[in-house]
């Protein structure tokens, strides 16, 4: 993937990528991004009901259907086939991630036949997840 080495492009073939592996660790996690607007479901809306509040949902026009690109197809499916493969350390701080177990990785590779492009993808959205998985409040 020629956007490991170019620091000065912001977007465009990893930005899909980083996207797609800050959603997954977030939602490993069991939290929200929180440089994201919190969304208001018809839960909420219920919920405020009940309490005497009215609440509008408002369509913002935006999905949080996330598009990914044919050229990171098989980064994003070799990632999630690794999903399960991530090192961690546990310490009186609280776990940290590591990264993933690259010999682990390989035998997913060699088994599923992904090749050094997916690989290479897999690790841009593993340096991300990484931000995230070891973010502290």
């Amino acid at each position: 993937m020629d956007c490991l080495f170019q620091g000065r492009r912001r977007r465009g073939r990893c930005g899909k990528l980083k996207e797609a592996a800050r959603r997954w660790a977030y939602a490993l996690l069991g939290r929200s991004d929180p440089t994201k607007p919190l969304k208001v479901d018809a839960e909420d809306v219920r919920q405020a009901a009940a309490l005497g509040f009215k609440i509008e949902i408002e369509d913002d026009g935006e999905s949080e259907l996330l598009e990914v690109w044919e050229r990171n197809w098989m980064a994003l499916l070799l990632f999630l086939a690794c999903e399960t493969q991530w090192s961690i350390v546990a310490g009186m701080g609280g776990v940290s991630y590591v990264g993933l177990d690259y010999a682990a990785v390989d035998i997913v590779m060699k088994h599923r036949g992904f090749d050094a492009a997916a690989f290479a993808g897999l690790q841009i959205m593993e340096q991300e997840a990484l931000r995230v998985l070891n973010e502290r409040d």
